[in-house]
C-alpha cells in the first residue's frame, strides 16, 4: 500500500547495517538470503504478493529462531502481503510482528498499517486505536497526509467531530490528493457545528472539484438559508432545481419555498412548498404548518384546513397557531360549528396568550350563537373568560352574554353550579338564578328525584321574585314534590301559597291545584276537606281535565263511602258513571255495593248486572258476580243466587271468591233441602281449603247435613279424617293460640309475633289458622330481611288453593327473588301473580316484574310479551310506559329486529329529559350508524344536542359515536375535536366515558403521527435542519485519491 515508504525504509536499513559495529558475521549483502529478500521486495512492489511471500518465507525459514533485522523485515513484509491478499491471518501476522519486535523501526509503521487495515474494514474504533500509536515522524509525507485523513474520517464516523475537524484541518491546504476530501469533511463538520462561514468557505473551495462539485451547491444553498440570506437562496436554489437530474429536489424546493415565505411572497412560495410535500419521503410538522399557512394566506381555505389539521396532535405553539388559522378559515367559509371547535382547541393552549384570549371569547360567542352546550360549554367558556381576563376590554360583553346564556341554558345542573360560583350577582344574574333553579327542579322532578327537586325549588324561591309567574309555578311544583314525598300537610301549605300568589289564576295549574289539595286531604284521611276541594274542582265543569274530573267524582264518592254516607256516595258514583271518563267499572261496582249497604237490593243487582253486561272483561267482574249473588240472597232469589255462584265457579275458578261461593252454595242448597248437593259443596271446601276458617264452617255444615240424614256416625268418621273430631277444648286452644299471636302481629311487634306464630304452627300443623299463620310469619321474616325463611312460608301459602293470602304472598315472594337476582324464579312468581291478581295495581307490578326478569335472563321473546302487556295495562304511569318501551326496544335489538327496535327508541327519544328517553335517542343513533346511514345518524346527534338532556352519559356516548362518523367521512379534525370535548367537558371520570374517548383519540393521533418524522433535537424553529449523514457516497475502503 505504502510503496514509497518501503523503499525508504529499505535504504535506511542498508545504511544502518553498514555502519553498525555489531553486524552479523555472515555477509548479508552477498548471501542467498539477501537475494531472496531483494526478490521478495521487488515482487511486493510489483503487486505480486503471493510470489513475494515465498521469498520472504525462505528468509524467515533460513534464520529459524535466530533474531536478525533481515528476518524481522521479512516477517513485516509477510504481514503486509497477507493484508494485501485479504488473508484471514493478516491481522494476526501484523499484531504478532508488533508483539515480537517492539523495538523494530518497522513497528511504528506497523501501527499505521494496522490502522489503515482496520479503516478498510470500517472498524473505525479499532482503526483509531492503532492510529493513536503511530509516530508521525516515522511516516513519509504521503503517509502523513493519508494518516491525517483516515484518522480524521475514523473520528467522523464515530461521531467525534472536534478531533475529526482537527485532523482534516492539517491537510486542507496541502498539495495532496486527500486535500479535496479533507476540505469536504472539514466543511461538513463545520456545517454540523453551525460554523456556517467556515463551512461556506470550505464548500466554495470545492465548487470546481470534479468529485464534490455536484454536491457542494446543496450545502451552500442550505447555509445561505440558515444564515437568513434569502436573496442568495433565491439566486442559487432555482438554478439547482433546473439542473438535469437534480439531486435533493424536494429539499431545495423547501428552501426556496421558505425563502419566499419569509419574504411574504406566498403565491410564489406555494409551488415550491407543494413540490417539497409531494416529493419528500418524510416531512416534519413544521413543514406542513408552513404549507397550510401559505394556503391560508392565498385564500385556499379548504386546503389550509385539511393541511393544518394534520399537525394538531402535539400540544405546542405550532398547534395553537394551526387551530387559530383553521378557525379563521371556517369563519370565512361560514362553517361556524367547525370554527367553534377550532377556537375551543386554540383556547385550551397557553403558548400564545393573545391567541388564547381571542379564541376563548370567539369560542364562547359561537357556542352561544349556535345554541351549542351539551356539556355546559357555553357557560363554562364565558365564566372562564370573565374570571381569567377581568380587565379585558371585552369583559362587559362577555358578562352580558353569560347572563343571556343562563336565561336560555337547558343544562340546568351545570348552569346552577356555575351560578353558585359567582359571589356578587347583578339583578340580571339573580333573575337567571331563579329561572335555572326552577327548571333544574323540574328536571329532577321528571326523573323522580323528588327530594333533590324540592331543594332546587326552595333555592328558586329564596330571595326576590324577579319573575312573579315563575315564582308562582315554583310554589306549585314544590307542592307537587312534597306530595310525591308523602308530606301532605306541607304540600297543602305550598298549594295554598300558589293559589294566593300573583298571576296564579291565569295559569293552567290553578284549577289543578284544587284537585291536588283534595288528594292531599284524601291521603290524610281527612275526607271532609277532601270532599270540599274535590267539589271545587268538579264545579269548574268543562274548564278542567275531564279524566281528572271523573277521578275527582270517584274520590268524592269514596270519601262519602268511607264516611258511611252511602246515599251521597251513590250519587257521586252515579255522576262518575254518567261522565264516563275514568274507572267507570269501579264506579259501577261501588255504586252497586253501596246500594246493598242501604238495603236497596234491586238497585244493587240492577247496577251490577249492567256492569257485567257492558264490561264483561272488567277486573271487577268476579267481584260484581259475587256481590250480585249476595244481593239475590238478600232478596230471597235463591235460584238466581245459586246460578251466579255456579257461574262464578265456572268462569273464575281461581278467584278468591271460590271458597266463599262453595260455602254459600252449600248453605243455599242446605236451606233448599238439597242435602246431597250441599254435602258436596261443603266437602269440597274441607278438602281443598284445609286450615282455613271456611273449612271449619264447612265442617259445621256437614255436621248439620249428616244429623238431618241421621248419619251421625258417618260425620264422626269424616270429621276425624279431616281434622274436625277433636274435642271442643282443643279447638278453643287452637283459636286462642292463634288469636294471641295475631294480636301481637297487628300491634307491629314483628319479632315476638314471629315466635308466637312458630309456636302455633308447631302445635297445630294443620290448624284452623295454619294458612294465616304461615303468611303472617313469612311477613315477619320478610320485615327482618330473613329472605329464605320468608320464602319458605310464602311458598307454603302459594302452593295451596287460591286464598286471600295467595296474592300478597306472590307479591312478596316475587320481589324477594327479584332482589336476590334469582330472575328465573322471580319470573315464574310474577307470572303467577299476573294470572291471579285481583288487586289492580298488582297486575301492573306482575307484568313489570316479568318484563325485567325475562330481560335479565336474556329471554327476549318473553320480555317483549311482558313489555307489551305493561303498555296496555290500565293506569300505567308515564314512567312505566317509558321503561316498557325501553325494554321492548332493547329486546327487539337483541333479536336483531332493528326496525322494530328503532320504532320504540324513536318514541322514547322525543323527550330526552328522562333517562329512558336519553338512552332511546342514543340507541336510534347507534342503529342508524350500524346501518351505515351516517348522515341520518349525524342529523339525530345534532337534534340530541339541541334538545339538551341532564343524562350526559348517553349524550357523551353519542359524541363518541359522532367521532366515528367523522372518521368514516375522513374528517379527522372534527373526530378529534369531539373526543377532546368529551375529555375536557364531561364531568364524571369514573363511568368509563372519558377513558373510552381518550383511547379512541390516542388511536387517531398515533395513526396520524406516522406520516411525520420527528423534528431534530434542539431545533427551536419550525424549519427542518439538514440531515446528519454523509452526503457523499465515499467508499470506506479507498477514498478517491491516487495512491501512486
Amino acid at each position: 500500500m505504502a510503496y514509497n515508504s518501503l523503499k525508504i525504509s529499505l535504504l535506511v536499513f542498508f545504511f544502518a547495517t553498514i555502519l553498525s559495529p555489531i553486524f552479523s558475521q555472515t555477509s548479508y549483502l552477498y548471501s542467498e538470503e539477501d537475494n531472496a529478500y531483494k526478490m521478495g521486495v521487488e515482487l511486493f512492489e510489483k503487486g505480486k504478493y503471493a510470489q513475494a511471500q515465498e521469498f520472504f518465507n525462505q528468509v524467515v525459514a533460513h534464520y529459524g529462531s535466530e533474531h536478525t533485522d533481515v528476518k524481522a523485515d521479512a516477517e513485516f513484509y509477510l504481514a503486509l502481503c497477507s493484508m494485501e491478499l485479504f488473508n484471514l491471518d493478516a491481522e494476526y501476522r501484523m499484531t504478532e510482528f508488533i508483539a515480537k519486535y517492539p523495538e523494530s523501526p518497522r513497528t511504528r509503521t506497523a501501527y499505521f498499517e494496522m490502522g489503515t487495515f482496520k479503516y478498510r474494514k470500517s472498524k473505525y474504533d479499532e482503526a483509531l486505536y492503532y492510529f493513536g500509536k503511530v509516530w508521525k515522524q516515522n511516516l513519509t509525507k504521503g503517509q502523513l497526509y493519508e494518516f491525517y485523513f483516515k484518522r480524521g474520517y475514523s473520528y467522523f464516523k464515530t461521531d467525534q467531530l472536534e478531533p475529526s475537524a482537527k485532523m482534516f484541518y492539517e491537510i486542507i491546504d496541502k498539495d495532496t490528493k486527500y486535500a479535496g476530501p479533507a476540505n469536504y469533511y472539514y466543511a461538513h463538520v463545520s456545517y454540523l457545528d453551525k460554523n456556517y462561514e467556515t463551512a461556506l468557505k470550505g464548500f466554495n473551495k470545492l465548487k470546481d472539484d470534479p468529485t464534490f462539485a455536484p454536491v457542494v451547491p446543496y450545502y451552500i444553498v442550505q447555509i445561505y438559508y440558515l444564515q437568513g440570506k434569502n436573496d442568495k437562496v433565491l439566486e442559487l436554489g432555482p438554478q439547482l432545481l433546473e439542473t438535469p437530474e437534480v439531486k435533493r429536489e424536494a429539499e431545495i424546493a423547501r428552501l426556496v419555498g421558505e425563502a419566499l415565505y419569509a419574504k411574504g411572497q406566498y403565491q410564489e412560495a406555494l409551488d415550491y412548498l407543494e413540490t417539497y410535500k409531494k416529493k419528500a419521503e418524510t416531512y416534519t410538522r413544521e413543514d406542513i404548518y408552513q404549507l397550510g399557512y401559505v394556503y391560508y394566506m392565498t385564500q385556499k381555505y379548504d386546503l389550509a384546513v385539511s393541511t393544518l389539521s394534520n399537525i394538531t396532535n402535539v400540544e405546542d405553539g405550532l398547534t395553537q397557531n394551526a387551530f387559530f388559522h383553521m378557525a379563521d378559515c371556517y369563519v370565512t367559509q361560514g362553517k361556524k360549528e367547525q370554527a367553534r371547535m377550532a377556537f375551543e382547541a386554540a383556547s385550551k393552549l397557553s403558548f400564545d396568550g393573545e391567541i388564547q384570549e381571542i379564541s376563548l371569547l370567539n369560542y364562547a360567542k359561537l357556542s352561544y350563537e349556535l345554541s351549542y352546550s351539551p356539556f355546559n360549554e357555553t357557560i363554562t367558556a364565558f365564566y372562564d373568560y370573565i374570571t381569567k381576563y377581568p380587565n379585558s376590554i371585552h369583559h362587559d360583553e362577555a358578562y352580558s352574554y353569560l347572563v343571556k346564556v343562563y336565561l336560555t341554558s337547558k343544562n340546568y345542573k351545570e348552569a346552577l353550579a356555575s351560578l353558585e360560583k359567582i359571589k356578587v350577582k347583578s339583578p340580571e344574574m339573580l333573575a337567571a338564578h331563579q329561572r335555572v333553579s326552577f327548571f333544574r327542579g323540574l328536571e329532577l322532578f321528571n326523573n323522580l328525584q323528588f327530594s333533590a327537586a324540592l331543594a332546587s325549588f326552595e333555592i328558586s324561591l329564596d330571595g326576590k321574585a324577579f319573575d312573579k309567574q315563575m315564582n308562582s309555578l315554583t310554589q306549585y311544583w314544590k307542592a307537587e314534590a312534597l306530595y310525591r314525598l308523602g308530606r301532605y300537610n306541607e304540600a297543602i301549605g305550598s298549594y295554598s301559597k300558589f293559589l294566593l300568589s300573583p298571576g296564579a289564576y291565569s295559569l293552567a295549574e290553578f284549577n289543578t291545584c284544587y284537585y291536588n289539595i283534595g288528594y292531599c286531604y284524601f291521603k290524610l284521611k281527612d275526607y271532609k276537606n277532601a270532599i270540599s276541594w274535590f267539589r271545587k274542582y268538579i264545579d269548574k265543569g268543562t274548564e278542567v281535565n275531564q279524566l281528572k274530573r271523573g277521578d275527582a267524582l270517584i274520590r268524592i264518592a269514596d270519601s262519602y263511602f268511607v264516611s258511611r254516607e252511602y246515599t251521597n256516595a251513590i250519587e257521586f258514583y252515579g255522576m262518575a258513571m254518567a261522565l264516563d271518563t275514568f274507572d267507570v267499572d269501579y264506579a259501577m261496582f261501588q255504586k252497586g255495593f253501596s246500594h246493598g249497604l242501604v238495603s236497596q237490593y234491586p238497585q244493587k243487582t240492577a247496577i251490577l248486572s249492567h256492569l257485567l253486561d257492558s264490561k264483561p272483561q272488567s277486573t271487577y267482574a268476579a267481584d260484581a258476580l259475587f256481590e250480585r249473588a249476595r244481593g239475590y240472597v238478600s232478596m230471597d232469589s235463591v235460584r238466581l243466587a245459586i246460578q251466579d255462584y255456579n257461574q262464578l265457579l265456572q268462569t273464575y275458578p281461581n278467584s278468591i271468591y271460590k271458597v266463599k261461593s262453595l260455602l254459600q252454595l252449600g248453605l243455599l242448597n242446605y236451606g233448599s233441602n238439597q242435602l246431597e248437593t250441599a254435602l258436596l259443596n261443603f266437602k269440597q271446601v274441607v278438602k281443598e281449603y284445609p286450615g282455613t276458617e271456611e273449612a271449619q264452617d264447612a265442617l259445621l255444615g256437614i255436621k248439620n247435613v249428616y244429623v238431618d240424614l241421621n248419619q251421625v256416625d258417618i260425620y264422626f268418621a269424616f270429621a276425624k279424617e279431616n281434622g274436625g273430631a277433636g274435642n271442643v277444648s282443643m279447638n278453643e286452644k287452637d283459636s286462642l293460640t292463634y288469636i294471641s299471636a295475631e294480636k301481637i302481629y297487628l300491634s307491629g311487634n314483628w319479632g315476638e309475633s314471629k315466635a308466637m306464630f312458630s309456636n302455633y304452627l308447631n302445635k297445630f300443623t294443620d290448624g284452623r289458622f295454619a294458612l294465616n299463620a304461615h303468611y303472617y310469619r313469612g311477613d315477619c321474616f320478610n320485615r327482618a330481611n330473613a329472605d329464605d325463611s320468608a320464602l319458605t312460608d310464602y311458598y307454603w301459602v302459594i302452593e295451596k288453593q287460591k286464598n286471600i293470602f295467595t296474592e300478597p304472598a306472590l307479591y312478596a315472594a316475587s320481589h324477594i327473588q327479584e332482589a336476590k337476582k334469582n330472575y328465573t324464579e322471580a319470573y315464574q312468581l310474577f307470572n303467577k301473580l299476573e294470572n291471579m291478581a285481583e288487586v289492580k295495581p298488582n297486575l301492573l307490578i306482575a307484568r313489570k316484574g316479568q318484563m325485567n326478569a325475562a330481560f335479565q335472563t336474556q329471554s327476549y321473546a318473553q320480555a317483549i310479551d311482558a313489555a307489551r302487556s305493561v303498555l296496555i295495562t290500565d293506569k300505567v304511569s308515564e314512567e312505566e310506559i317509558r321503561l316498557a318501551r325501553l325494554m321492548l326496544g332493547k329486546s327487539y335489538l337483541a333479536q336483531n329486529l332493528s326496525d322494530a327496535a328503532i320504532t320504540q327508541f324513536r318514541i322514547l327519544g322525543l323527550d330526552v329529559r328522562n333517562i329512558e328517553g336519553a338512552e332511546g335517542k342514543f340507541r336510534v343513533i347507534e342503529i342508524l350508524y350500524n346501518q351505515n346511514n351516517l348522515d341520518e345518524a349525524e342529523k339525530n346527534i345534532d337534534e340530541y344536542i339541541s334538545m339538551g338532556t341532564p343524562h350526559q352519559y348517553w349524550l357523551a356516548k353519542a359524541f363518541i359515536l359522532l367521532s366515528d362518523i367523522y372518521l368514516q367521512k375522513n374528517d379527522g379534525f372534527q373526530a378529534k375535536a369531539n373526543l377532546q370535548s368529551v375529555i375536557d367537558n364531561y364531568g364524571d371520570t369514573t363511568d368509563g366515558i372519558v377513558d373510552e374517548a381518550r383511547k379512541k383519540l390516542q388511536t387517531i393521533i398515533s395513526k396520524e403521527n406516522q406520516q411525520f418524522e420527528p423534528a431534530p433535537e434542539g431545533d427551536t424553529g419550525h424549519l427542518n435542519q439538514p440531515e446528519n449523514a454523509d452526503p457523499v457516497d465515499v467508499s470506506t475502503h479507498e477514498l478517491p485519491v491516487d495512491q501512486n
